[in-house]
């Protein structure tokens, strides 16, 4: 035993055993049995398969060109750290196989977006809330100083029932 602060020193013969913490617990994303400690990381390993999120997550997420890929909100929130949330240049797939259908796809940061569908990628949306929780614009020409849109297309997009695009700000560029 060793008071808080304390050491037990190296010649006393004791034995100090320090708990590890289980890999799986830190994780923020899974593909099959494989975990990862950012969704950024699921994202570029993910040969194929789901990529299901295991919990909250505060990233930009970045789907290469090339990149085929399927992520499972599994009811957690991805929130953008300083970019767009989700930049697909590739194939993006999102669903939520969470029993209460609350996976979000959010961002925080002016001018941009939870989601950017660039020129070529194509993204197919088949769950989850996308949208923009700090939106601040109040009037169509006052941005609040943090606005822009949930989603933007630029590529191929498919939206399916049961999928939520929250825009409430009013500010139009």
């Amino acid at each position: 035993w060793a008071a808080d602060g304390g050491a037990i020193p190296a010649d006393s013969g004791k034995t100090v055993m320090t708990p590890k913490a289980d890999p799986s617990e830190e994780a923020a994303a899974k593909v099959g049995d494989t975990t990862y400690q950012t969704l950024q990381e699921a994202v570029d390993a993910a040969e194929s398969g789901e990529i299901v999120l295991q919990k909250d997550v505060f990233e930009d997420i970045v789907v290469a060109e090339g990149k085929n890929v399927t992520i499972d909100l599994n009811g957690h929130k991805i929130t953008n750290s300083s970019s767009h949330t989700i930049t697909n240049k590739g194939t993006l797939t999102v669903v939520d196989n969470s029993a209460d259908k609350d996976g979000t796809v959010d961002n925080v940061t002016h001018a941009k977006a939870a989601l950017h569908n660039e020129v070529g990628a194509a993204a197919t949306l088949n769950g989850g809330t996308f949208t923009r929780s700090k939106e601040n614009g109040s009037s169509a020409e006052e941005s609040g100083g943090n606005s822009y849109y949930a989603i933007v297309n630029q590529g191929t997009m498919t939206i399916n029932s049961g999928v939520k695009v929250v825009q409430a700000g009013q500010f139009s560029s």
